[in-house]
């Protein structure tokens, strides 16, 4: 077979259930070929169930179909062009099509005689409709051979002359549902009755033959569930949790796996963002389609309890319920403050994170004979146990979105306050079984029942003021500008002050004291000092 593209545009011929064996390209034999031919080898070429043309593209390739005792068996192989710039959806018949490779048995008599055509044959169709679909299309000659024309059965001639269809014909189905069939072979059906083995029969090319003759069968899909689970959080802040995507709908499940949104099963108010929000009794939610969400107590600590509702793409949905416990605050004093100054900065975003770093307490602690990486090498691994913020620049107050409903920027959901005092801290490692020694379970915490160690960085809220209000000094004459303007600039004592929002502070970080009663959760306040910037 030759596959030549003649036009601007590429192509990407198939031969539908028959591979291609590449022999030459643009009227050139491929080297493998060619050199195997050349040794007397049996060639074998590259092979590939298509092949790409560009623009002007020549192809030689062989296929092989199917054989009986050395006679091809007579079949039809369609061969479609699988660039997407003609697909159709299956919808209208012939989409993509170039060309049929038919093939039957050669006549025993005769020379030079071509082998026999194969007749036209009408193959019965089967749809499925969705659920609650009031209409549906699709196509009817789209597994047909030799068929280019349909119409409505009753309408095709017994005898010749055969006069195809040339208009849309209504069809009542057995069921009494009606279908417009147009001579392309489409068809719409608009769904009135039961679908439950529901037919309607059509003709090809115009003759009512048996052969061109077939049966359209329609299904009604079957009803799909969706189960929403209760879910349970618990959150290391006393007045804050959030969790993203999947979220709620993480254990949800659609008996078809239909895409599940997740909102609320109540009223609820919607914001720019796609979220909406609700209130439960004292617990503020916010829910995104996508089941992430954050809930927000009016009374810190606690158990609270929200609801929602899965809903799939096709209407069908299943509600739940979720459990919030907000865990105790350990009430952790935080202090962070000029380092040259000791103005306090109060507006400022804080991680704490587990320590991991190797601890050892003097006269408690048998120290290693050798000190080794494993016990005096700072581990790169620490466990976040909390993160927040605690003013409008590191909370990121007042952002805009675009809000394509309604064409405008809104202002977002802002980012809720937290502070470290808020964040639980376990005074020892409770988590997993305990080892016992040669008994040991399964997954069993080695560190069950040991101290655990914390440590707090702080990203100042004003770290990028020097950078947005184009403030070129010195950072120490912007802290001293902004307390004491007498001393901004010694050199030019008439030089206004500098403005304390020009002023800005670097990272800083402390490790979190052991607790100072042991046994109770009541934590040495930190100091945390900061570097201008």
């Amino acid at each position: 077979m030759r596959f030549v593209n003649a036009g601007l545009r590429m192509h990407v011929p198939s031969v539908l259930g028959l591979d291609m064996s590449l022999i030459a390209e643009d009227g050139n034999v491929h080297p493998d070929v060619a050199l195997a031919l050349n040794k007397g080898l049996t060639p074998k070429p590259k092979t590939q169930n298509e092949v790409f043309l560009a623009a002007g593209k020549v192809f030689d390739v062989m296929v092989n179909p199917n054989q009986t005792s050395g006679a091809y068996t007579g079949a039809a192989y369609p061969i479609f062009d699988r660039a997407l710039g003609t697909s159709e959806g299956s919808v209208r018949h012939g989409s993509g099509m170039l060309s049929y490779l038919e093939l039957g048995t050669a006549p025993t008599s005769g020379t030079g005689a071509l082998p026999t055509a194969i007749g036209a044959q009408a193959n019965p169709d089967t749809f499925t409709v969705p659920l609650n679909a009031t209409t549906f299309t699709g196509n009817v000659l789209s597994n047909d051979i030799g068929i280019s024309n349909a119409a409505a059965a009753g309408t095709c001639a017994a005898a010749a002359p055969y006069t195809p269809s040339t208009a849309p014909q209504p069809v009542t189905t057995a069921n009494g549902n009606s279908v417009v069939i147009n001579p392309d072979g489409s068809f719409t059906l608009t769904v009135t009755k039961s679908l439950a083995g529901d037919t309607f029969s059509y003709c090809g090319n115009g003759n009512a033959s048996a052969t061109t003759t077939a049966v359209v069968t329609f299904n009604g899909a079957t009803a799909n569930t969706v189960t929403a689970n209760n879910d349970a959080y618990v959150s290391n802040v006393a007045t804050l949790f959030h969790t993203g995507a999947p979220g709620v709908l993480a254990n949800d499940t659609d008996s078809k796996d239909y895409p599940l949104t997740a909102s609320f099963s109540g009223s609820s108010t919607p914001n720019p963002d796609g979220s909406s929000t609700a209130t439960f009794g004292n617990l503020k939610v916010t829910l995104f389609p996508n089941g992430s969400f954050t809930a927000i107590p009016s009374v810190p600590g606690g158990q609270y309890a929200f609801s929602y509702v899965a809903k799939n793409s096709q209407g069908i949905s299943s509600s739940a319920n979720v459990s919030v416990t907000f865990l105790a605050g350990s009430k952790l004093s935080v202090k962070v403050v000029d380092t040259q100054t000791g103005v306090e900065v109060k507006d400022y975003r804080w991680v704490i994170e587990q320590d991991m770093t190797y601890h050892s307490a003097p006269g408690v602690t048998t120290p290693a004979p050798q000190q080794t990486l494993a016990t005096s090498f700072h581990r790169s691994y620490m466990p976040v146990v909390a993160s927040g913020c605690t003013g409008s620049l590191s909370c990121e107050t007042g952002q805009i979105v675009y809000n394509p409903a309604t064409k405008n920027r809104e202002p977002v959901n802002d980012r809720p306050i937290t502070l470290p005092s808020d964040v639980n801290l376990p005074l020892t490692d409770q988590t997993g079984v305990v080892c016992v020694g040669l008994g040991n379970p399964v997954g069993c915490n080695p560190n069950f029942g040991n101290p655990i160690h914390y440590y707090i960085s702080v990203l100042p809220g004003d770290a990028a003021n020097p950078v947005i209000n184009g403030y070129s000094g010195s950072p120490a004459a912007c802290q001293l500008g902004a307390t004491h303007p007498e001393l901004i600039n010694p050199d030019d004592p008439n030089a206004p002050a500098v403005d304390p929002s020009f002023c800005g502070h670097e990272v800083g970080g402390s490790p979190i004291p052991s607790p100072l009663t042991a046994g109770q959760q009541a934590f040495a306040p930190v100091t945390v000092t900061v570097q201008p910037n």
